[in-house]
């Protein structure tokens, strides 16, 4: 419902005329409802009933129901309906209902429940697409539907055509000013003054026994019943729940979001790429399935290594998600050591609860728990574990896997970011993460211990060489990467290690040059820039953790790393991560981020490159990558 008009706003912005047309066509008026939407489906293929939550496009996922076990009631219920009943169910058809896990649902306290927790709202008839076709609207047919279904009837206030009496009493509502109806249903009942207009014989609101008792509101669906797509839906909300609404929400943004569990999340995602992917089982027939086989075996082989870094840490989660119907389903997680270790203590239960999230879908935007800068970097691993647990089982053995490197040349030659994640906003539907709610505290973050990689178990020198840190895609590297080079040159004297972070090629059009182009230029610039420049690497990586550890391991010190604005909060947090958790032996003193200036765009020099604007190029890349020029341009997608 949240993407419903108001009948307040609609008569305030297209005027009285507008309004009065509405009054003049069929309405049904129902209860606005305080619970959680849900909704079910049969397959039109199969037959099977498919679930839905306030989101009406995807089904509610074994994952879904595995995070917490809110929707298991309502679920069991409807798979349980007798044979017969379930008959009757027309494939296609969206039933929609509100569920009341119990009386004090989200913000309103009821006097009772409904019938077996669900109220019956809609029924829509669906096309081949999915698209709404009819809806039934009918108070007798509705009420036969839930009879079938043994749910509550369909919380209808009004059918039928507006008496001119209800019409004035509706718009003396609307041509009162926000202000004056706050103070006047501060002390009279909104429930009362609007139900006795619109139906003077009901004595009682749809869960509550009197009408002195709140409601959130009302919602009107005008129009013909049969011409789905001439309906006009607005609601009117009683302005104290309105003004109660808009302060918590204020409270809510104000509040800021911990960096603790984007520190964990970075930890995690260390975790994976140090292991390698080849290091997690998988099991299962299904995608979901095995998803959750796959996070299963990071959680139990992380715990077995980090138990004692994260037992006993206080989430601090909201004291709704602390009920029972917001925690973990055990009974749809198969692996013994998760289950051991989430009924050990309540943070792994949270923890595991994060990383079964955090991994599953692409994300679109960052959030209090990703940040802007974090995002590419947690997606490209999104991509790697999808395609990983989608592979055969019976392809799944060593010689296919032989190194996380190999994994990524054979696998995922291109990185491609067209499928989204559908983020929910409500409450209720996404507990553990939506909401910046969580102020996590954390004192100290122990050691943690690693297999190293092959690459990284090469003798240190005694003395290891100093140098700041310049991270990128350098696609290409251009004036601007060279002028950061020297601002870091500018506090500490020090010359400059460029770490190239590929992951392959991108179907954006983002990183074009491939590794061979890379290493041509990169090779060049560090030659003809040797007091600013030392050397280089290519990785398949940005993650400030595994490319620090990398550097020490071929005998570096790493004092600053550079970033511009854009990027600031991704490698501060992992910056924090990496001090706190003593990933790093010896780190020196002054190791940390040095914000610099953004000189020059590379997408901007890719813009020239796709132009052939070759003068314009020569202001912004160096000499040697200039050279390069003709090849550069013909790997620019025209």
């Amino acid at each position: 419902m949240a993407g419903i008009n108001h009948l307040y706003d609609l008569y305030n912005k297209k005027g009285a005329d507008f309004v009065n047309q509405l009054f003049n066509q069929y309405v049904t008026i129902n209860e606005k409802m305080d619970g959680s939407a849900f909704s079910f489906e049969r397959d039109k293929e199969t037959g099977k009933f498919k679930f839905y939550r306030r989101d009406q496009r995807n089904p509610i996922t074994l994952v879904d129901r595995t995070l917490m076990k809110y929707y298991e009631k309502p679920i069991q219920y409807i798979e349980s309906l007798p044979p017969h009943v379930i008959q009757k169910i027309p494939r296609g058809w969206r039933f929609g209902l509100e569920y009341f896990a119990n009386t004090n649902p989200v913000e309103i306290v009821y006097d009772r429940l409904p019938k077996n927790h669900l109220i019956l709202s809609y029924v829509h008839q669906l096309d081949d697409a999915g698209k709404i076709v009819k809806t039934v609207q009918k108070k007798t047919s509705l009420d036969e539907w839930a009879d079938l279904l043994g749910v509550e009837h369909s919380p209808i206030i009004f059918q039928g055509k507006l008496d001119e009496d209800q019409k004035s009493q509706i718009l003396e509502f609307l041509n009162t000013p926000f202000k004056k109806l706050v103070e006047r249903f501060s002390t009279q009942s909104f429930v009362r003054y609007i139900i006795s207009t619109l139906n003077p014989e009901l004595s009682k609101s749809a869960l509550n026994e009197d009408l002195d008792k709140e409601v959130e509101g009302i919602v009107f669906r005008f129009g013909d019943p049969n011409k789905e797509n001439e309906t006009v839906l607005a609601k009117m909300v009683d302005p104290i729940f309105t003004e109660i609404a808009k302060q918590k929400s204020s409270d809510q943004r104000e509040k800021k979001p911990s960096d603790f569990l984007g520190i964990t999340l970075l930890d995690v995602m260390n975790f994976i790429l140090e292991k390698g992917l080849k290091n997690f089982e998988v099991d299962g027939d299904t995608e979901d399935g095995r998803y959750i086989s796959f996070i299963s075996d990071v959680f139990a082989k992380f715990l077995d290594e980090n138990k004692e870094k994260y037992k006993g840490t206080d989430f601090e989660e909201p004291s709704y998600l602390k009920k029972d119907e917001f925690r973990l389903n055990k009974n749809l997680i198969s692996d013994r050591r998760v289950l051991k270790y989430v009924e050990e203590d309540d943070s792994f239960e949270s923890l595991y609860k994060l990383i079964l999230n955090s991994f599953r879908k692409i994300k679109t935007r960052s959030s209090g728990i990703v940040t802007s800068g974090m995002i590419e970097q947690l997606n490209l691993l999104i991509q790697d574990i999808k395609d990983y647990i989608k592979k055969e089982k019976s392809k799944v053995n060593e010689s296919d896997f032989i190194s996380f490197s190999d994994f990524k040349k054979e696998f995922i030659p291109n990185v491609d970011y067209i499928q989204e994640e559908n983020e929910e906003t409500e409450r209720s539907e996404n507990p553990f993460f939506s909401y910046d709610e969580f102020i996590s505290k954390l004192e100290t973050i122990d050691s943690q211990t690693s297999d190293e990689n092959d690459s990284l178990t090469e003798k240190v020198p005694v003395d290891p060489k100093s140098v700041n840190v310049l991270i990128g895609k350098f696609q290409p590297f251009h004036l601007g990467h060279l002028k950061m080079a020297k601002k870091l040159k500018e506090k500490n004297n020090l010359p400059s290690f460029v770490v190239v972070v590929y992951p392959g090629h991108n179907k954006s059009g983002k990183s074009p040059f491939n590794e061979k182009i890379i290493k041509q230029y990169m090779e060049a610039v560090i030659k003809d820039n040797p007091d600013d420049l030392v050397d280089y690497i290519i990785v398949d990586r940005g993650l400030v953790g595994s490319i620090i550890n990398k550097l020490v391991g071929m005998g570096l010190e790493p004092h600053l790393i550079a970033s511009g604005d854009d990027r600031k909060d991704y490698y501060e947090k992992q910056i924090e991560y990496i001090k706190r958790s003593d990933l790093i032996d010896n780190l020196p003193k002054d190791f940390g981020l040095e914000v610099t200036p953004r000189f020059t765009s590379a997408t901007e020099v890719r813009d020239k490159l796709k132009n052939e604007d070759f003068a314009s190029l020569k202001k912004l890349l160096p000499k040697s990558v200039l050279n390069l020029y003709t090849l550069l341009s013909v790997e620019i997608p025209k």
